[in-house]
């Protein structure tokens, strides 16, 4: 029997009012909204224990209260907060657990440790068409949406990640054959697929033996669109639906759907979760993995059988949900929604690493004009992938630039990290600014002016201390200084950059000035250079903290 939840003190109590006021058990019941039996139950143990709690067999819960609701809070902030953490926040409160207390404490408040899932990144420009086009068709009625046929490829692998499987087994016997997937480095060959369908069931499948292309797109739409939509009886007017890969998007493509004037969807990018026949592929390779095709040509075979064997209750059913999509879409204002998530979790592993593989080369066939690859020969790559593999990548991979993604940046007054948008700081440029430059040496310099001064060499004497202890103390002066003094100065010191122009000058500089140095009146010098590495910078610049003995006399400065 499964554990009821305990009454509560207050309850209890009134139960035992109502039974000395004369009421009958029924009536309490009835009128507290409690069980007959429980009330019996609690006035047999009133008559001997009264109504409080009794001591309780077992050992009383690790975690108190208080350190169940500090727990619960911590990961409801953080979720990717560990349990090892955990463990110590519960550790340093004086509580000392388990990694498997911590997870069955969260587990009895409804928190279950579940793997992230992936999203792909929307740039802002995706996320305001996929939230346009879920806005204006929001409202269109069911018949509308009964009158398209929706379009799309896909990848099945012989020996490749087409669905999950589990299995029944005993401890330690998760190698046994029964137990176990054969995979095959790159899926052991796959094939390419294209396919449409309506609400009125699934239209023609075509297996795609060339690489993919906008010519070969164009040939398979001139053959097997037009003959889908009769099989299927479109109504009038049928409206066709694909995606903007470029392949769809391709001029000869385009100029024969506007000859045979075919109404086109317009679609908006990166929004593979608003095509219902994402669902139909997971449904195909579903079943095609449950026969266990052995070789490429039974593959083929069983993807048109089991194509062919799919019920139109269940396009139906796909193209009747479709405004869950849409509201999907609009509950998260254009971002990445579950079924977008669900389409980018079907594509594997290997499917991935190929693509970036064949990114990667069409990078290094460009000519490249330094070790940083820009965002345009990036893009150039991924454009020349699209037009030539045998995979859809635009709808799992794209490039963006580094500052596109969210940024975060520490807010003082709220004492964490927030996004940039929510402060008053600009966006960064990718060519950066000309005061971050100087802004770059004004922080170096000041870290180590404190640094200095925090050595015992140049910390100035405590008040209270013996003359004697307050001798041989170093100080550093400034530029300003040095700029401003009209007789001899002697030994001095002086933390500032070196900076050699390229006709051999010298100079000093610090926060105060600049002062240009003559090192042929040098007698002798001790110099103690802390390079920093500098980047995007043409001259030879260092920190440096000089000991100078003749070399910044008054008569030395020009």
């Amino acid at each position: 029997m499964a554990k009821t939840k305990e009454l509560s003190k207050d309850t209890r109590n009134k139960i035992v009012d109502l039974h000395q006021a004369g009421k009958t058990e029924c009536a309490i019941g009835k009128q507290l909204g409690v069980k007959k039996s429980t009330v019996g139950a609690i006035i047999r143990k009133w008559k001997t224990y009264k109504t409080d709690n009794l001591p309780r067999s077992g050992a009383p819960r690790k975690i108190s209260p208080r350190g169940v609701k500090m727990i619960t809070r911590t990961v409801s902030k953080n979720p990717r907060t560990t349990q090892g953490d955990l463990v110590n926040d519960l550790q340093r409160a004086g509580t000392k657990v388990t990694k498997a207390t911590i997870s069955n404490t969260l587990c009895r408040q409804g928190l279950k440790s579940c793997s992230a899932r992936r999203v792909p990144v929307l740039k802002p420009v995706d996320v305001r068409a996929r939230l346009k086009f879920a806005r204006e068709h929001l409202d269109d009625p069911e018949e509308d949406w009964e009158n398209v046929i929706w379009s799309d490829e896909t990848k099945i692998e012989l020996f490749g990640k087409n669905s999950t499987c589990r299995v029944w087994r005993r401890k330690n016997a998760e190698l046994h054959p029964k137990n176990t997937i054969p995979t095959v480095k790159h899926g052991g060959g796959n094939i390419m697929l294209w396919g449409c369908f309506s609400a009125k069931g699934p239209g023609r499948l075509i297996r795609v033996k060339e690489r993919m292309n906008g010519a070969i797109y164009h040939e398979i739409l001139s053959k097997n669109l037009l003959p889908s939509a009769r099989a299927l009886k479109m109504k009038l007017g049928w409206v066709f639906q694909h995606d903007n890969d470029p392949k769809h998007t391709a001029r000869a493509t385009k100029e024969w759907l506007h000859k045979k004037h075919f109404k086109v969807l317009e679609w908006p990018s990166q929004s593979p979760d608003l095509n219902p026949i994402e669902n139909l592929w997971r449904e195909l390779k579903i079943r095609v993995a449950q026969r266990q095709p052995q070789n490429i040509t039974a593959l083929e075979e069983i993807c048109m059988e089991e194509w062919a064997k799919l019920p139109a209750t269940v396009c139906k059913n796909l193209v009747a949900t479709y405004r869950k999509h849409l509201t999907s879409v609009i509950a998260n204002k254009g971002e990445a929604s579950k079924y977008l998530v669900e389409a980018l979790e079907a594509v594997s592993e290997v499917e991935l690493e190929d693509v970036i593989e064949r990114i990667l080369d069409a990078v290094e066939k460009q000519p490249l004009s330094s070790s940083m690859v820009e965002l345009s020969v990036a893009e150039t790559a991924v454009q020349d992938c699209s037009q030539s593999c045998d995979e859809t990548i635009d709808n799992v991979f794209n490039i963006i630039g580094a500052f596109d993604v969210p940024r975060f940046i520490y807010s003082t007054e709220r004492k964490k990290f927030v996004p940039i948008s929510m402060t008053s700081h600009s966006v960064p440029s990718v060519c950066g600014q000309a005061r971050d430059k100087a802004e770059l040496f004004r922080e170096r310099y000041t870290i180590l002016h404190q640094r200095i001064h925090r050595h015992e060499l140049f910390t100035p004497p405590v008040i209270g201390l013996a003359a004697d202890e307050g001798r041989n103390k170093f100080q550093l002066k400034t530029v300003e200084a040095l700029l401003g003094s009209t007789a001899k100065l002697g030994e001095v010191i002086v933390l500032g950059m070196i900076t050699q122009l390229k006709e051999g000058k010298f100079f000093l500089e610090d926060l105060t000035g600049s002062v240009q140095l003559n090192l042929s009146m040098a007698i002798s010098f001790y110099c103690y250079f802390w390079f920093s590495s500098t980047v995007g910078c043409t001259q030879s610049l260092a920190l440096s903290w000089l000991k100078v003995t003749t070399v910044l006399s008054a008569h030395s400065v020009n």
